[in-house]
């Protein structure tokens, strides 16, 4: 019996050795610094976290990306309970210094560079460089995290800000306002600082230079990392991104053109929803589409408290203006507006780490994902004027109707000045029926008690316009 236990005990022992794995997150030219990607390092984090990794290697080989998304990188990496290793295989530049900044370990190879890292925007089709109070804001970004692990800030913010001047006096590595007799020029006035591999080990922001690894390692062995003496314990060990379906399924949602498409089904489900008798198919849409964006803007740390309150309460003043106000005045409009901005403020990437410079510098991506909604909004406004009930049978099938209620899947409109009974309040839409089928309608502006006796005064497209008899 005992010996049985004993060989049950070095079985989960070899199998929990076994089962250890490094966190490997590539930062490489083809997947550029943006939510998407803040959110899988953020994640994968956690999971190495939960999983007792003994250590994460940072990949970077990139040319840069978004400075919001790269100080979203930073703080996950400043929080890691697992140690970080920044390695720099061929560039760390732009937004990619900012990450390899806030690694407490930065390794790189032979032939890396990192630096470069003035933000720019585009306008006008051109990409410009960003105004000073941007540039002071990312400028301090680059000082705190090179001084959080003990490296020189004013290395950091000669990258950003060109008009440093950066000299070694008297063997000390300082910004200055003017040069002095004996000093070594390291970067001048207008040129950004961007240094090369052996310029990054003597001024102390990387430890060591490495042969790089190989192209697609799968275990810390074939990295540049399994040349360091300090790592070379764990040289077996394999690698793990971290990736799950998850994150790919929320990489999705934000992607410009589906959030648009969820918009667009959004107006469009509770349009004909309000167009239809009954509870159907575009009520259901509009009720996925909304908790899809919802569920987008959480993962994103999209959502705060602004956007979700005037939802809120635009979704509120809406529903007292329907069910409870006689009439469609200034409540309904209100509420319409503030579900409208709440909703549109869900699906826009807006981040205050940096206060409004920040928003500044997420400029282009904010009207683009912008131009993206209201284009398939607009589209799905013109794809509803131009679709008539009587041309969706496919739809009636689908809906809960009312047993006492004859639906024809191909309804005649009433004519003008036919006798109509509201079978709603009108709000000043609604409900009417005519010979036992039911018609969307829309009063002259006045509140319609249900049943009361109507005419037929026009039509607007398939839409009745009645009033009182």
């Amino acid at each position: 019996m005992k010996i049985k236990q004993l060989i049950l005990t070095l079985l989960l022992i070899f199998t929990h050795l076994s089962a250890e794995e490094v966190g490997y997150l590539h930062l490489g030219k083809e997947r550029p610094i943006d939510s998407s990607a803040a959110l899988w390092i953020e994640s994968a984090l956690k999971t190495f976290e939960e999983q007792n990794a003994p250590l994460v290697i940072l990949h970077l080989d990139t040319p840069g990306g978004e400075v919001i998304a790269a100080e979203r990188i930073a703080d996950a990496l400043s929080r890691s309970e697992v140690p970080v290793v920044a390695l720099i295989d061929q560039w760390a530049l732009s937004a990619g210094a900012l990450i390899a900044y806030s690694s407490p370990r930065i390794i790189a190879v032979e032939g890396a560079s990192m630096g470069a890292a003035q933000p720019v925007f585009q306008a006008g089709g051109k990409m410009e460089e960003a105004p000073e109070k941007i540039v002071s804001a990312v400028r301090t970004q680059f000082a705190n995290r090179a001084r959080e692990w003990g490296r020189n800030p004013d290395i950091a913010e000669a990258m950003v800000d060109r008009d440093i001047i950066l000299v070694k006096r008297r063997g000390k590595i300082q910004k200055v306002d003017g040069i002095r007799r004996g000093d070594e020029i390291l970067s001048p006035q207008g040129k950004l600082l961007t240094l090369g591999d052996e310029e990054l080990m003597s001024m102390g922001i990387v430890d060591q230079l490495f042969p790089r690894g190989v192209q697609n390692p799968k275990t810390l062995g074939e990295t540049a990392l399994g040349h360091h003496p300090d790592f070379i314990h764990l040289k077996d060990l394999p690698l793990t991104s971290g990736k799950s379906w998850k994150i790919d399924f929320f990489a999705f949602l934000a992607h410009p053109l589906v959030a648009s498409l969820l918009a667009m089904g959004l107006m469009m489900g509770i349009y004909m929803e309000f167009s239809t008798p009954g509870l159907g198919v575009p009520g259901g849409i509009a009720i996925a589409c909304l908790a899809l964006t919802l569920i987008s803007s959480f993962a994103f740390d999209v959502a705060s408290v602004l956007e979700l309150t005037l939802l809120g309460v635009g979704v509120v003043l809406l529903a007292l203006e329907l069910f409870v106000i006689p009439g469609f005045g200034i409540v309904g409009i209100l509420g319409i507006l503030l579900a409208f901005v709440g909703f549109i403020g869900l699906l826009l990437p807006l981040d205050f780490r940096l206060g409004w410079p920040g928003i500044v510098m997420s400029q282009e991506l904010i009207l683009t994902k912008l131009t993206w909604i209201l284009g398939a909004m607009v589209l799905g406004a013109v794809i509803l004027a131009f679709l008539p009930r009587h041309r969706l049978p496919w739809l009636l099938r689908f809906v809960l109707k009312d047993p006492q209620i004859i639906v024809n899947e191909d309804p005649i409109l009433p004519a003008r000045g036919d006798a109509v009974l509201a079978a709603t309040a009108l709000r000043p839409f609604g409900k009417i029926r005519w010979n036992g089928i039911l018609f969307s309608a829309t009063s002259e502006g006045d509140y319609i008690q249900s049943e009361a006796e109507l005419t037929v005064v026009g039509h607007k497209g398939n839409q009745l316009i009645v009033k009182v008899r």
